[in-house]
């Protein structure tokens, strides 16, 4: 119900249309080079310092301490 309530008020007062909103499902959906229906998975998390392949939930890298920024709508 929330996500339909947010689109309502989009198209209410920002003027998006039901195709605008097809168009960026579509562009989401390409993110992994098919247009499937499935979200793309992320590829590994990898230390910006030492490069080793992280698990997701770490903030810090386990092998050198580096912090790890995470994207705020990372999957």
């Amino acid at each position: 119900m929330i996500g339909e309530a947010l689109w309502e008020i989009l198209k209410e007062h920002h003027g998006y249309s039901d195709e605008d909103l097809m168009r960026r499902v579509a562009k989401i959906d390409l993110k992994d080079g098919k247009l499937d229906g499935k979200v793309a998975k992320t590829a590994p998390v990898q230390c910006p310092r030492c490069s080793r392949i992280l698990n997701k939930r770490h903030a810090l890298c386990i092998y050198c301490g580096e912090q790890i920024v995470h994207p705020p709508f990372a999957r």
